[in-house]
């Protein structure tokens, strides 16, 4: 339970200080895909719903046209800005996803965008989601896959590294994106959690960036490349950024997709 709480503790933090950047420059682009956790759930009239890792409230608002949300995360700052931007039926809870403050049986649907592969007790989490939801109710989550193209982000990483060679991203430790890429690994996890039975959907999302200053701001908008933009002398922030964004023009390409797993799983 140590290393959960500061695993919780890390993401926490880390979140607490890109939430503005976070709610204005990635939840935009990752609508689609909630848009399609919300659709994949089945949600009906009347059920209760728990968003695990609700960020900054996207999955939380596509599904409260369906039900009463419950929407958690361990970033007290995200959820300022979810309750912010969410209709006060949405309720926002801060909480860590593998010890929950709820009673067994208490949902009918769960759902989380992009947040297990921040988990590194995942099996503890999916206990707890096992245990808050009713018998017969679901989980949806999305999770990254092994395959992207994005030339804008690529671009900012390598003049990242150009400034800061010797970096270590302090959260990569705590992250398990590796597993959850892998349909047939995500798959197993589930089914070894109890889950039964579980699906998973591997579709795109992707867009093109309007110039390069937006696809420079969704590039370091996030914890791993936004705290190493953070580490750069602050001397040396202008030119870094002016590099940047000449890298970005010289990619001549800002259109970018992901590959997204979708895991619908069944307690």
């Amino acid at each position: 339970m140590t290393w959960d709480v500061e695993a919780a503790d890390k993401f926490g933090a880390a979140y607490d200080r890109r939430a503005p950047d976070y709610a204005t420059a990635i939840e935009p682009t990752f609508r689609p895909a909630y848009r399609r956790i919300v659709e994949l759930a089945g949600i009906a009239a009347r059920m209760q719903i728990l968003d695990l890792a609700t960020g900054t409230g996207g999955v939380a608002r596509e599904a409260a046209a369906g039900g009463h949300v419950t929407g958690i995360d361990v970033s007290g700052r995200m959820l300022e800005i979810a309750r912010q931007t969410s209709s006060t039926d949405i309720t926002f809870v801060l909480a860590d996803a593998g010890k929950m403050p709820f009673e067994i049986g208490s949902f009918d649907i769960a759902t989380c965008g992009f947040g297990l592969s921040h988990m590194p007790h995942a099996e503890a989490v999916l206990v707890e989601v096992r245990r808050v939801l009713k018998p017969g109710g679901r989980l949806v989550a999305s999770c990254w896959g092994n395959q992207r193209f994005n030339p804008s982000r690529d671009a900012v990483q390598a003049t990242l590294e150009r400034y800061l060679p010797a970096w270590t991203d302090p959260l990569s430790q705590i992250m398990n994106e590796e597993l959850w890429a892998d349909p047939e690994e995500g798959v197993l996890v589930l089914r070894d959690s109890g889950f039964n039975p579980v699906n998973v959907l591997s579709e795109q999302i992707g867009g093109v960036f309007a110039d390069p200053p937006e696809a420079f701001r969704r590039a370091v908008a996030g914890p791993t490349r936004g705290e190493m933009a953070d580490a750069i002398p602050a001397a040396q922030r202008a030119r870094f950024q002016n590099d940047a964004l000449a890298a970005i023009e010289a990619s001549s390409d800002l259109s970018w997709w992901e590959m997204v797993n979708y895991y619908i799983a069944v307690r």
